[in-house]
């Protein structure tokens, strides 16, 4: 624990005095630094975000991993279709809904 107090201090120091070093110098180089600093960042993140990328695509084009992508994707628009398909010939229309009497309430026999 003591090494690791230790290696934290010696991480401390060297950032304040590179924090120093940075604050001093003209603002000109200081907008350089961060402009390439950022560059340099941004490339990475790209080549990372590559890479990841061709990784995704390099394990979809295993026939495996695609038939069974497919079939899956296949299943629930099929599932989703029928689902709707089937919930519209369930509801009633309006005209079912007020459906009219067979025989009119005045022409009803009155109950004895």
């Amino acid at each position: 624990m003591e090494q690791v107090n230790k290696f934290k201090e010696q991480s401390q120091a060297g950032l304040k005095r590179l924090r120093e070093v940075g604050e001093n110098q003209p603002e000109d180089v200081k907008l350089w630094g961060v402009t390439a600093g950022t560059a340099v960042v941004g490339g990475v993140v790209v080549a990372a975000m590559a890479k990841g990328l061709v990784a995704v695509l390099a394990t979809l084009a295993n026939p495996a991993v695609a038939l069974t992508i497919g079939a899956v994707a296949g299943g629930a628009f099929g599932w989703s279709y029928m689902q709707s398909h089937t919930k519209q010939e369930e509801e009633p229309t309006v005209a079912e809904d007020v459906a009219a009497p067979d025989t009119p309430v005045s022409q009803t026999p009155a109950a004895s």
